[in-house]
């Protein structure tokens, strides 16, 4: 759920979702049929390790911040553009 969470709230971010919402979002996934899964000290989740990450990004809005995250990950301009426009779609 971890990865699959950091994964969803970029790609929400990116799309322009609330920072509130994203992280929302995010602690839903520490649900699952058989119950909550508990965060531990080491692996705090979104909170204690992609979120304060991700907002220490340069920016001056979270949506900004997610596209200089995937920039910075070795994506251009234009192909962080083209999955705003497919996702979008």
């Amino acid at each position: 759920a971890d990865r699959t969470g950091y994964i969803c709230c970029l790609l929400e971010a990116v799309l322009g979702v609330s920072e509130k919402d994203c992280s929302i979002d995010y602690e839903l996934t520490s649900f699952s049929c058989i119950g909550a899964r508990p965060r531990t000290a080491y692996m705090s989740g979104f909170m204690g390790y992609f979120h304060p990450y991700l907002v220490g990004r340069d920016g001056d809005t979270f949506k900004k911040k997610a596209e200089g995250f995937l920039i910075g990950c070795g994506l251009t301009r234009q192909q962080v553009e083209a999955l705003q426009d497919a996702l979008i779609q």
